[in-house]
């Protein structure tokens, strides 16, 4: 089946756009109907415009280069109505503003049919090469990109602010993504404050096992550590799997597990606390023989807190959402969540999303 539309966070993986101009466009209505702090409804935009540039047309091949702005506007519908730890949204940013996105150099050193080597250096989100689930990539919980045992524990490179970076590939295959075998390893900005200085305050080591068994199976085993100066540090870890259940010649069903944990070296406080996280769903592509493009997904995902102070319970969510293709590039997505425990301190709430998505 046809690729499912990205959001606008996220910038064309490398080999997608090789070169020119590529921009996107996420605008949402979000409502919390019932339970969290409140009824009430916001409206969120997220515009993003880029450059890809092909290093070979500067006679560096196996290279690109990659430079894009982002603007939000938020209306802060988790903080205002919902309460809940993760967004229900993950286009909802902490208020409105433009911000660079992207500023980066990847470099394919050796790309043999028996081994790779790659490199990107720069600014980047760290979900475009860590912690990523496909078939998760269309829900619209914060929770199915970042993982929120990184995002909900420091200020992790992700949007709406995406930090500095190295990260080395290898792989036993030309290309990464075809490696029955590859190993990722990153050096990150600790804290993403400021970009301006991107190891002033610490840095996130992390490393990733990828492993692909037979075909439409991938696994994925991380671990990370991070050190920020006269604190103490934080250490996690992370599994997820992803495997292909149905494979027709339109249309594709694929499910995903993930889990995590994050290992604090301080008490917990009063307020509720993300210790670990696990996720199950389904992704179908292309339902219907005549939408190509078309995409459902249901997924389920359980947070794990911890509080020296009582709380309701942890938190919760399932989500379901379609996605319509409505014309060449224009995507329409209703979503709908059932969030248990938002936050672990409120009633349980419903919440739903209209996105209108353009590229």
């Amino acid at each position: 089946s046809e690729a499912a539309p990205r959001a606008a966070t996220t910038p064309p993986a490398p080999g997608e756009e090789q070169s020119g101009l590529f921009a996107h466009l996420d605008s949402e209505v979000v409502s919390n109907f019932s339970g969290g702090l409140q009824s009430g409804s916001g409206l969120n935009a997220v515009a993003t415009a880029g450059y890809n540039l092909d290093g070979a047309s500067l006679g560096l091949p196996g290279s690109q280069f990659t430079l894009s702005a982002m603007a939000l506007h938020t209306a802060q519908v988790r903080e205002k109505y919902v309460g809940s730890i993760t967004n229900p949204s993950g286009l909802e940013g902490e208020f409105d503003r433009g911000v660079l996105d992207n500023l980066w150099w990847q470099q394919a050193w050796l790309s043999r049919d028996d081994f790779s080597l790659s490199t990107r250096l720069g600014l980047y989100a760290l979900e475009d090469l860590f912690l990523t689930s496909e078939s998760a990539a269309q829900l619209a919980n914060s929770a199915f990109g970042m993982d929120p045992t990184l995002s909900e524990s420091f200020a992790v490179s992700t949007f709406p602010k995406n930090g500095s970076g190295l990260t080395v590939e290898v792989g036993n295959a030309a290309e990464m993504e075809n490696a029955s075998i590859g190993l990722r390893y990153g050096l990150i900005q600790g804290e993403v404050a400021e970009q301006s200085k991107p190891f002033d305050s610490g840095a996130l080591h992390i490393a990733e096992l990828d492993l692909r068994p037979s075909e439409g199976t991938l696994l994925k085993i991380g671990g990370w550590t991070h050190h920020v100066s006269g604190e103490a540090g934080l250490n996690g870890a992370y599994l997820s799997a992803e495997q292909r259940l149905l494979a027709e010649e339109s249309s594709s069903l694929n499910g995903f597990i993930r889990t995590s944990f994050v290992d604090f070296s301080e008490p917990a406080g009063d307020s509720p606390r993300v210790k670990s996280f696990s996720a199950i769903g389904l992704n179908y592509a292309a339902p219907f023989a005549a939408r190509p493009k078309d995409v459902f997904t249901l997924a389920y995902g359980y947070l794990g807190l911890e509080s020296t102070a009582e709380f309701k319970g942890d938190e919760s969510f399932v989500e379901i959402s379609y996605i319509f293709n409505l014309a060449r590039g224009i995507y329409l997505q209703p979503d709908l969540q059932y969030i248990q425990n938002p936050g672990g301190l409120y009633d349980n709430a419903w919440v739903g999303i209209l996105r209108l998505h353009i590229e």
